[in-house]
């Protein structure tokens, strides 16, 4: 409230009041011995008299300053701090405050007015927080969780080192808060082009070598790629790895060219069913069931238990017998120690973590990942730099010319009998060989789905085979020379592309 006073002369603290307002008393007023009250009235006569109490007033500026005394002849001065021009003062500071915090708001996109950029990406702060609540709502059980060590701009993302029970794994997230990778990979070797040939070639790491006699199996033996990988049955990690090789096995293992090893790496620190559920796992794989038994427990994950353990192994068709006696002896807990050291010396530090054809991947990786490694092992050892790289193809091509040069060897000199499968717009063999002057017989079994067609224009020779049929043409090789085997207008579009060779000579 602004004290206002009246215009008298005389030296007379005497406030004017408005309407529903409280009596005012002065400072000063009530510095006063008690005394009897004045009336409000403007004549002079009803004034008492006293003596002005002088008092003295220090305001301290904002640069340090001695201290002042107010002028006795305004009676504003030397009031309460509650006045007109010290309100008016705070007011005016905090506009000014405020307007310095917008303008600064402004300039630093404190208020995300600047662009797509700002709007889209998140703070480290937030890329941790957000990392570590995926990982302890979705992949921990309790009472583990995930706690950030450190969190870090690192090529276009945050990396943030995750700590889970002692143990430490570098982790990334995108800077817009929307892609979390538990582990890296380094690119660094180059994925050959369409060709298969390596565009940039690069040497090949030092392959790591594991002993996988008696471990459990998956695929054919000798196919070209092979993953052994190291898991705990536990490990929520090694659930989704589980599941990414359920696609594996459906596109590869099924088709072989790939095999899985499995190889125990309990986290028993952090596990506490982990140890007996990989021994579990041996006792089922004594009895020829471990991928059945594997299979049940990474399903079951979230109810391990010695109990439950043993009912599993009745429901998969082992013997309940010999189940809980190979269980409670703990007769593979050597053996799965065995597994864990060699998994160490092999540079596995967490699970899941695989072995592609000897290079080390640790994280539960992608299914779109594993395919790209494995395709890239794939294109190696079609280019021969595997001795696996031996498909059923090659062995198809392989057979099918030893009875065509059994054929030449067996029929007279003027007449050469030729077995020929036709498949898919490929002659096999790609070769035929003959002599000048012999009669060649053509036998063409069309093993494809499609009718097809070939001829030899350098013969006049040519020939339509329904799909699924054999076909005979003679012609007389009469004269020397390499001449194309083109596919005819059956073909279609393939027309006149080149399905092999005839060698007259």
């Amino acid at each position: 409230m602004v004290n206002r006073y009246s215009d008298e002369e005389e030296d007379v603290f005497q406030p004017i009041k408005q309407e529903g307002e409280e009596d005012f008393i002065s400072v000063d007023y009530l510095d006063r011995p008690k005394e009897k009250k004045v009336k409000e009235t403007h004549k002079a006569e009803a004034k008492p008299e006293f003596k002005e109490e002088k008092k003295e007033i220090k305001i301290e500026p904002k640069k340090e300053t001695p201290a002042w005394e107010p002028s006795k002849s305004n009676p504003s001065f030397g009031k309460d701090e509650d006045s007109f021009w010290s309100k008016a003062g705070t007011w005016q500071f905090i506009a000014l405050l405020l307007a310095i915090t917008l303008v600064a708001a402004v300039f630093t996109n404190g208020f995300g007015l600047t662009g797509k950029a700002v709007a889209s990406s998140i703070t480290p702060s937030e890329a941790e927080q957000k990392a570590l609540g995926y990982i302890n709502s979705n992949l921990l059980q309790p009472p583990f969780t995930a706690t950030a060590v450190k969190t870090e701009e690192l090529n276009g993302m945050y990396k943030i080192k995750i700590d889970v029970a002692g143990r430490q794994i570098d982790s990334y997230v995108t800077k817009d808060g929307k892609l979390f990778f538990p582990q890296g990979l380094e690119l660094d070797a180059a994925l050959p082009s369409v060709d298969g040939k390596d565009t940039t070639p690069a040497p090949e790491a030092t392959k790591i070598s594991v002993d996988l006699a008696g471990e459990p199996v998956k695929g054919k033996a000798d196919a070209p790629v092979t993953i052994v990988e190291f898991s705990d049955f536990q490990c929520p990690f090694c659930q989704k790895g589980w599941e990414v090789m359920k696609e594996v096995e459906k596109d590869y293992v099924a088709k072989n060219k790939v095999k899985l090893v499995f190889k125990n790496f309990p986290l028993d620190n952090i596990h506490p069913m982990a140890q007996a559920s990989a021994q579990a796992g041996e006792c089922a794989h004594e009895q020829d069931k471990f991928w059945e038994y594997h299979d049940k427990l990474f399903a079951n994950q979230q109810s391990l238990s010695n109990d439950n353990l043993k009912k599993w192994a009745k429901e998969v068709g082992l013997d309940e017998n010999k189940f809980n006696s190979c269980f409670e002896s703990k007769k593979y807990e050597s053996e799965v120690a065995k597994d864990q050291q060699e998994g160490l010396k092999a540079g596995v530090q967490g699970t899941p973590a695989f072995l592609i054809n000897g290079q080390l991947y640790s994280g539960a990786l992608p299914y779109a990942q594993i395919k790209q490694l494995i395709e890239t092992e794939l294109a190696k050892a079609a280019a021969g730099n595997t001795p696996a790289a031996v498909t059923e193809t090659v062995k198809e091509v392989e057979n099918t010319a030893q009875e065509t040069v059994k054929a030449i060897e067996t029929k007279p000199a003027q007449t050469t009998e030729l077995k020929v499968s036709m498949k898919k717009f490929v002659f096999t063999p790609a070769e035929l060989t003959v002599g000048k002057g012999n009669t060649v017989k053509l036998i063409v079994a069309n093993t494809a789905d499609i009718k097809l067609g070939y001829e030899v224009s350098a013969f006049n020779a040519d020939k339509d085979v329904e799909a699924g049929q054999t076909a005979e043409l003679s012609f007389t090789a009469d004269k020397a020379g390499t001449y194309d085997i083109i596919c005819n207008s059956a073909c279609g579009s393939k027309k006149g592309a080149i399905l092999g060779a005839l060698v007259v000579k």
